[in-house]
């Protein structure tokens, strides 16, 4: 897949494309875009509730409906993490399978930062 890098409008493409289409997927509130109110999800709503299993349980399930409804070509998510710090910062760990290589990929995405990728071992 090729796009363009939302920050620099230089041409993106494999793994830079997927992470920027993750993040715009999961940090776009659902109803937010006027031409297409059912595109993102419900993860930005969620992060500031109050962490208990209940929420936990609803940011996953909001993370993996949301991937699998509009990046199921390119990904498939094996796992996700869930972080708080005592800051009440968020950051969710994925890990899936990058559909076009084969790779597994691991990502930490933030609401407030550039997803960031860590080696895979």
């Amino acid at each position: 897949m090729i796009g363009v890098d939302e920050k620099t409008g230089k041409r993106l493409s494999g793994y830079a494309y997927k992470r920027q289409a993750i993040a715009r997927v999961l940090f776009t509130p659902l109803g937010s875009l006027v031409m297409l109110p059912e595109f993102g999800a419900e993860v930005i709503d969620l992060i500031s509730a109050p962490l208990n299993g209940e929420t936990q349980l609803r940011i996953y399930v909001a993370t993996a409906e949301a991937l699998d409804r509009w990046l199921r070509d390119l990904i498939r998510l094996t796992r996700v993490e869930y972080h708080r710090t005592s800051l009440g910062e968020v950051s969710l760990k994925l890990h899936y399978d990058d559909l076009e290589t084969g790779e597994k990929i691991s990502n930490d995405f933030a609401a407030n930062q550039s997803p960031k990728q860590e080696p895979q071992l």
